[in-house]
């Protein structure tokens, strides 16, 4: 998960080329819609409209209203190693 556009493209810069990403999925916290950009320039929207993502295996951009609603789904060949982990969920 994403907590900022500057996040975002410091992991995008990171990656470098793009045949890194296998799937391009997110999920939205909100309506609990799994939408997934296919290839560049393939802009989803969750039904709710609350988030969005795009440019399939070519490049991660995300966005909507609020970051936090962004629940990171992609599918790497290779995980990088500095992207954020999402927070790990206690059991209790």
């Amino acid at each position: 998960m994403f907590n900022s556009k500057s996040e975002m493209r410091r992991v995008n810069a990171m990656m470098g080329h793009s045949s890194n990403i296998i799937r391009n999925m997110c999920k939205c916290a909100k309506c609990g819609d799994i939408i997934e950009s296919k290839h560049r320039h393939d802009w989803v929207e969750c039904k709710c409209g609350a988030i969005f993502t795009d440019g399939g295996t070519e490049y991660l951009h995300r966005g909507g209203v609020d970051f936090k609603d962004i629940i990171d789904m992609t599918e790497w060949r290779v995980p990088p190693s500095n992207v954020p982990k999402p927070p790990e969920r206690s059991e209790g």
